[in-house]
């Protein structure tokens, strides 16, 4: 112990040991970590202090921002009556440091002073027992990380079995050294499994406020922009937002892609240490980042440290569990914590009492009696030689009385231990002081971890006030340590502190009566939404939580509506199902009428849509999900709110192909875009009735609806509720006009619209956007039979898809593939693909286009000749056009029926069966032609008119096909470059 107790600097007096600053005989007010600051800085005189020395002393196991500092440093000088610009203590030494201009003198208790030089202790990291083995794996990973060899190691045990200690003495041996990247994360119980992502970006935050924390932002900004943008306040508003607009929409792939790519960037300026702690209350999302970080096969000096309980505490099912099987072994090494030994107990015991040698006995018997009762459990162990000694003082005399003490130590661990941890934790909170216990249960409402200006607010208390009680708290190592410092939007400052252990935390919070606990959760969830204001969606999470222990239903179910938008924003559906299912427990609570039916439909619609991205179309969770939201806008009659819960109900018909209920809900819809009159509703409501009539085969309405939707858009309407979409109807409009006017006969304009979609999707950033317009052009280069074209095309519209998790997408996009390929000769992939996927599509509950994607089947089965193939997918086609009312390819399959009945029996059939499949392709051809004529589509009937005139030509009929194909082809006013039109010309030359 240090014999200074004072430290003098005319005219001011700093008493170190009662922590308080004097100016003569009045006492001057000053919080912890101000005093700390200006204690270090006082015992550093005359010489520039760097901000990152600063940081380190006052805060070694926590990185704190610029802003944090500069706020305490001014309740320094206000303290001081000190001027910055004229400053007399404390000069700013500008992007530096900070420089102590008095003189000052060290007073020791014996009364001898000593002007004090630059010189600063340095803080001793304390020693843990029992450890040794498994410190050395973690330094043996450390090493193997920094020269590139990716390490990933799981650290498990019980509670209190010591992992934290363990991890923070390792984090502490690395933080030595100035070229490690340290990024700590910690899951939260009731918070953590429903929070994406948490406690990775609870470490990102951590490292972009270290020294070179610019770097960190820097690299994210390149590599994870979509990361970036969930860490407001790490760049400026306006960048902010530029980048928000970027990568809205996002996909979990994508994010999951750039962390990785980001890390590996960071991983070649120097090593990087990722701590994740807790992990058996993660969400899903980060469980599944892990995955990906431990078996990347790229070189990076990374090494990712997770603890949790065991693992057989876990349900089967949960994510964590699940992860350590697959990862066991080859990605990952497993250290489990086992409980102390007696003879650890005694090196731990001999640590924190003074003894001999003579008096090794005495202290084996007494850590026998301690390791009998606590099982070897650190943490439980610990808290009972903390009781032990706090009860007997004689345990630290010198002489005979020693080995008194350590005698009725043996008697005193017998009597005094109970026969739990938990018991242990409730008997040390009733020694504690009355004003202590009530600050304790307004942590334990706060969380494991709090902000000391969040228990200002349930405590009774200044901020000042609260501050000291904790620290005191902490310096005797009972309960709380030291956790950094937290800043809110509103600009308070204030210390954080967390609980030992969470069973501290657990301990404590049981013993509150429910009406205490609702009280302080609301006070609580208040205080913090005051603090954050504007900004409080950004905890959207933690208050749904307060308000709904406080029984304030109504703001929990706003906050859990909140939540579950922010999670869908991180493209995290799963952990968006939990707030969503919680918001629908909530609403029991609320009182009946019109305000709980519009609550409930926006849950079941935001449910339908995130189930639909987990589970597919055709899950019986989505079907019901809509149904129920169906039966809500009955309920609730046609409203302006209405309009997204239609469009949801919509857009989960056309998945399913289910044209004629698509037909009557885009009808509802435009009815009600109509009756409110908003553009942006309107055009979304074109578009959608537009998008339905081309697959019903309605060609000329399409068109119409279609391009007024375009009208009325622009390239960028504003969004109407990302709940239910996350599209721009002006590119979806354009993709879905290009497929029209390609069938009606304008391929040159279709070519067009398709490029000006791709153009605006690509433009506006919204890779949802990108891959939908992508696609469409990737058919429409079928539908114009430029096949190398349309190989490309879809090749990238699987990489998109599949890089962004759209499965829907990626069945599409490889059967267009197959058909590209097949059409070039390569048959047998070709098909191969094509049946995958329709088979992914059936799965997956998406039936829209199966028509056509049969069809495409059936044309390549007949030229690769595989006949029965060909015939099943023909009757497949019809099938779907009939059940689901998808007319826009029947005029097709017709024609293709004809070409399969001449191929089927010209293929060594006599003359009677020739004559036979020629009688039935004549009938197909002229039923094709037929039908396409009614539907207005040039492009089909110039196709059915060019199948019968070849058949017609080759009976010898040349006038008769020379009519029919001239007819057909004199439609076209544009386009005759392409394929189809330059082989029509070609015909009718040769008629």
């Amino acid at each position: 112990m240090r014999a200074t107790s004072q430290l003098l600097f005319a005219p001011y007096r700093l008493d170190l040991q009662n922590e308080q600053l004097w100016r003569a005989d009045h006492l001057i007010p000053l919080r912890a970590k101000p005093f700390a600051l200006l204690r270090f800085m006082a015992e550093n005189p005359a010489r520039l202090v760097l901000h990152e020395e600063l940081r380190k002393a006052i805060w070694p196991n926590t990185y704190v921002s610029e802003g944090v500092l500069r706020v305490y440093l001014r309740e320094v000088r206000a303290a001081l009556e000190d001027d910055p610009e004229s400053p007399r203590f404390i000069e700013t030494i500008a992007r530096r440091g900070y420089r102590f201009l008095a003189e000052v003198q060290r007073l020791t208790s014996a009364g001898t002073s000593a002007a004090v030089d630059s010189t600063t202790e340095s803080s001793k990291t304390p020693a843990i027992v029992g450890r040794n083995a498994e410190l050395a794996r973690l330094r043996g990973a450390f090493a193997k990380a920094s020269i590139g060899a990716r390490q990933v190691v799981f650290l498990n045990g019980e509670a209190g079995i010591g992992k934290t200690t363990i991890l923070e003495t390792f984090l502490n041996e690395v933080a030595d050294r100035d070229e490690v990247w340290i990024g700590r994360g910690q899951c939260v119980e009731h918070r953590g499994e429903s929070e994406p992502y948490l406690p990775m970006l609870d470490a990102l935050h951590r490292l972009a406020h270290h020294t070179d924390g610019a770097r960190v932002i820097e690299t994210l900004s390149k590599h994870a922009p979509t990361w970036l943008v969930q860490m407001p306040g790490a760049i400026d508003d306006a960048a902010f937002n530029d980048l928000q607009k970027k990568v809205d929409g996002a996909s979990q792939q994508r994010m999951l892609r750039e962390m990785a790519d980001a890390l590996e960037q960071l991983c070649l300026q120097r090593p990087v240490v990722l701590a994740f702690e807790d992990l058996h209350w993660s969400d899903p999302s980060t469980i599944t980042l892990l995955d990906l970080l431990a078996r990347r096969t790229e070189r990076a000096r990374l090494l990712v440290i997770g603890t949790h309980r065991p693992l057989a505490i876990l349900a089967a099912e949960h994510p964590l569990r699940i992860l350590a099987h697959e990862l066991a072994g080859r990605y990952c090494e497993e250290l489990s914590l086992p409980p102390l030994t007696p003879i650890e107990v005694a090196e731990y015991l001999g640590n924190r009492i003074e003894r001999d040698a003579s008096e090794a006995v005495w202290l084996d018997q007494v850590a026998r009696s301690i390791h009998q009762r606590t099982e070897g459990n650190p943490l439980y162990m610990v808290t009972v030689v903390s009781a032990l000694l706090g009860d007997s003082q004689a345990a630290a005399a010198t002489g005979s009385g020693k080995q008194t003490s350590l005698q009725d130590l043996i008697e005193q661990a017998d009597r005094i231990v109970p026969i739990n941890l938990t018991g242990m934790i409730s008997q040390q909170f009733s020694r504690l002081e009355a004003e202590e216990q009530r600050l304790l249960e307004v942590a334990s409402v706060a969380g494991v971890e709090f902000s000391a200006a969040a228990l200002a607010a349930g405590a009774d208390a200044t901020l000042t006030q609260v501050e000291k009680r904790c620290a005191a708290l902490a310096s005797r190592m009972s309960f709380l340590e030291d956790a950094g410092d937290d800043e809110w939007p509103d600009g308070t400052v204030s210390a954080r502190f967390r609980f030992r252990h969470a069973l501290y935390r657990e301990a404590v919070y049981a013993r509150l009566t429910a009406a205490r606990r609702s009280g302080l959760h609301n006070g609580i969830g208040e205080r913090q939404e005051t603090a954050y204001g504007d900004r409080a969606n950004e905890i959207a999470s933690e208050l749904a939580r307060h308000f709904e222990q406080g029984r304030n239903f109504q703001r929990a179910l706003r906050y859990r509506e909140q939540a579950a938008r922010n999670a869908l924003r991180r493209s995290a559906p799963r952990e968006a199902i939990e707030h969503l299912s919680a918001g629908l427990g909530i609403l029991g609570r609320l009182p009946e009428g019109h305000e709980r039916l519009e609550h409930e439909l926006q849950l079941r619609l935001a449910t339908g849509a995130a189930l639909q991205s987990t589970r597919g179309y055709g899950a019986p969770e989505v079907q019901e999900a809509y149904e129920r939201a169906g039966q809500l806008c009955q309920q609730l009659g046609e409203t302006p709110h209405l309009f997204p819960a239609l469009m949801g109900l919509w857009s989960f018909a056309v998945g399913r192909g289910e044209w004629t209920r698509s037909l009557e809900l885009a009808e509802k819809n435009l009815r009600l875009a109509q009756s409110i009159a908003e553009p942006a509703q309107l055009a979304r409501s074109l578009r959608g009735l537009g998008h339905v009539q081309y697959f019903l085969g309605r060609f000329d309405d399409a068109r119409e609806n279609l391009e007024r939707a375009i009208s009325m858009s622009g390239d960028s309407e504003p969004r109407l509720d990302t709940f239910t979409y996350m599209s721009n109807t002006g590119v979806e409009a354009r993709s879905a006009l290009a497929w029209t006017l390609e069938l009606i006969g304008y391929p040159d304009q279709a070519l067009a619209m398709a490029r000006k979609a791709v153009s605006v999707a690509e433009r506006l950033g919204n890779i949802a956007d990108v891959i939908y317009a992508t696609y469409f052009a990737a058919v429409l280069y079928g539908f114009r039979q430029e096949w190398p074209n349309a190989e490309s095309w879809s090749r990238r519209t699987i990489e998109l898809a599949t890089e962004h998790g759209l499965p829907y997408y990626v069945a599409t996009g490889k059967h267009l593939h197959g058909a590209a390929i097949a059409e070039q000769g390569r048959f047998d992939d070709g098909l191969s693909l094509m049946q995958q996927g329709v088979g992914t599509s059936q799965a997956i509950g998406v039936e829209a286009g199966l028509t056509g994607m049969h069809l495409m089947i059936a044309e390549n089965s007949i030229k690769a000749k595989q006949y029965r193939l060909a015939a099943d997918a023909i009757d497949d086609g019809f099938r779907f056009a009939k059940i689901k009312d998808e007319h826009a390819w029947e005029p097709e399959l017709h024609r293709v029926k004809g070409e399969l009945a001449l191929e089927q029996f010209r293929d060594g059939s006599g003359v009677k069966g020739g004559k036979r499949g020629e009688k039935d392709a004549e009938e197909s051809f002229l039923a094709a032609q037929e039908m396409a004529r009614a539907q207005g589509s040039r492009k089909w009937q110039l196709r059915a008119a060019s199948s019968l005139s070849n058949l017609w030509k080759h009976q010898k009929k040349k006038k008769e096909a020379r009519q029919v194909l001239s007819v057909a082809y004199g439609r076209f006013t544009e386009g005759f470059e392409t394929t189809e039109l330059k082989a029509a010309k070609s015909l009718l030359a040769q008629l």
